[in-house]
């Protein structure tokens, strides 16, 4: 009786810190595309006309907290190469094998509701947690052209022609291929994605006047603008700038930004943040939000 209650005892015991280790796995995972959709890179690129080149960065500026932050996602996850050059400091991966890794990991944080018709990890693209359009389009140009031996007169095709990889997803997809700020919002993934972002692209702003604002934007990005405005129930309304296109100075492209100086807005960021069941800010972002809290505590 003894030795059977020990057995059970050391099971659940086991059995509890390994769902805790899947769970801050998952948390990591979420962290790190909310950080590569706002901060990173995924490229097909070409040598010689000849071989496809693979690639997935992340580039940030050298700080000790970014460097901290993205050591801490190569060596929970197991992938991606650290790099440290001159005043930036980068996550790369390059290698073919090594890449479908990191795509197999990327793609384990999925939309329970979709459903597959066939097995591939082109097929499994759409599952992936990608919630900016020119991204998940990337991924998807990006996984068909790792999978695939394609030639490089394909490649060209396609990079000029993304539509037709998108339509063929979309006949696969049984839920929205684009999500919805309510899929969004209501997503098990979107907490921890949203710090990775927000880590990336939100700004906690501090002024002399006590006047203290936070600020997120995107580009062509609509949707997901909604989504952080219902998640952190806003009442600021979303703004809408035209920009042009650095490569085609003929394409317009919008940028939405939202941005609140709302003290009950600012107090429901800040505690999001100190969550103790989110992943929270690691990096930079991470100092500016302390510092910001320094200040707003100041000024009460």
């Amino acid at each position: 009786m003894f030795y059977r209650t020990l057995v059970l005892i050391l099971y659940y015991t086991i059995n509890k810190v390994y769902i805790m280790s899947v769970n801050l796995r998952r948390k990591w995972t979420e962290f790190f595309i909310g950080l590569l959709e706002g901060d990173g890179s995924i490229q097909v690129n070409h040598w010689k006309k000849k071989y496809l080149q693979f690639r997935i960065i992340i580039k940030l500026k050298k700080t000790d907290s970014n460097y901290c932050m993205l050591k801490d996602i190569r060596d929970n996850l197991g992938i991606m190469n650290l790099h440290v050059r001159k005043d930036w400091v980068f996550l790369i991966e390059d290698d073919k094998k090594k890449l479908l890794r990191c795509v197999q990991i990327i793609n384990s944080i999925s939309t329970p509701s979709s459903i597959h018709k066939e097995r591939s990890i082109y097929k499994k693209s759409f599952y992936s947690s990608f919630l900016i359009p020119s991204k998940k389009t990337q991924y998807i140009f990006f996984c068909y052209c790792l999978e695939r031996k394609i030639t490089y007169s394909e490649y060209l095709f396609l990079k000029k022609n993304k539509n037709i990889l998108l339509q063929k997803e979309k006949t696969h997809h049984e839920s929205p291929f684009f999500p919805s700020s309510m899929d969004m919002v209501e997503s098990k993934h979107f907490p921890n994605w949203l710090c990775g972002f927000v880590e990336a692209e939100g700004c906690f702003s501090t002024r002399k006047n006590g006047n203290h604002s936070f600020s997120i934007g995107q580009t062509n990005s609509p949707e997901l603008m909604k989504a952080i405005k219902t998640f952190f129930e806003l009442p600021n309304a979303i703004r809408e700038i035209k920009t042009r296109n650095k490569v085609v100075s003929e394409e317009k492209k919008l940028f939405y930004i939202i941005e609140t100086y709302n003290k009950v807005s600012l107090d429901k960021i800040s505690s999001f943040f100190l969550r103790k069941n989110v992943i929270g800010l690691l990096g930079s972002k991470k100092d500016q939000f302390l510092y910001f809290e320094d200040m707003r505590n100041l000024k009460k």
